[in-house]
């Protein structure tokens, strides 16, 4: 009784299960993938007619081109974080002379401690007509409505003399502002809000720096310029 030797088309069914058994699972055809392929491929075909030299030669150019891609890939990968690692340690090191100097950074929180006063800064695309700043605490509620008389383009400085709406003097905490501004045709200004103080200190964590200013600390992505 003669046994029966697989074909040629055997191997190029195993070939094609394995590919779309790898699509079908979302994934690239890799280096690893290739391998088994080919290895499958050699393992199922007819030893009476085995797959031709061009094929075969085709089969290995292919995956020299895989390997060597894959080189590039990992050589770039490896590049790419050295210079990402190279890049956060000289902002780090430029960071440190932030120290002791006055900066000007965005945002629209501020500490204050009960009894003083605090600056409310904003910046207005042109000039208002009708500004309001409203104050919250923590919580989000609104402790104090401002209507100040700094209304010109530009960066603008209010003072918030620390008492709410009713006259009480706001308690010490984290609070928040924002600043609503019209021109004299009613249309609504953009506006944003930052603030300035003096670096206290520098903290480094794998996320990047940021700075302790004036006890409230500050992403170093969020600093808009150095003062002095």
């Amino acid at each position: 009784m003669t046994e029966s030797v697989s074909s040629s088309s055997g191997a190029n069914n195993i070939f094609g299960a394995i590919t779309e058994q790898t699509q079908q699972a979302g994934k690239d055809l890799g280096r690893d993938e290739f391998l088994v392929l080919l290895t499958e491929q050699m393992k199922a075909q007819n030893p009476l007619e085995p797959t031709g030299n061009t094929e075969f030669v085709a089969q290995l150019a292919t995956f020299s081109q895989l390997e060597q891609l894959t080189n590039i890939s990992g050589a770039l990968e490896a590049s790419i974080e050295t210079d990402l690692l190279m890049t956060q340690s000289i902002t780090n090191l430029s960071a440190t002379t932030l120290i002791g100097r006055t900066v000007k950074m965005a945002g629209d929180t501020f500490n204050l401690k009960q009894g003083d006063s605090a600056n409310i800064q904003y910046n207005l695309f042109a000039a208002a007509q009708d500004l309001t700043v409203e104050i919250r605490d923590s919580s989000g509620n609104l402790v104090r409505t401002l209507t100040p008389p700094q209304r010109a383009a530009g960066d603008n400085t209010a003072v918030w003399d620390g008492r709410d709406n009713f006259g009480g003097v706001a308690p010490s905490g984290k609070y928040t502002y924002s600043v609503k501004a019209v021109d004299r045709n009613g249309i609504e200004l953009e506006t944003t809000t930052f603030a300035t103080g003096k670096v206290e200190s520098i903290d480094f964590s794998p996320s990047g720096a940021s700075l302790l200013v004036d006890g409230q600390r500050v992403s170093l992505g969020n600093v808009l310029s150095v003062l002095e």
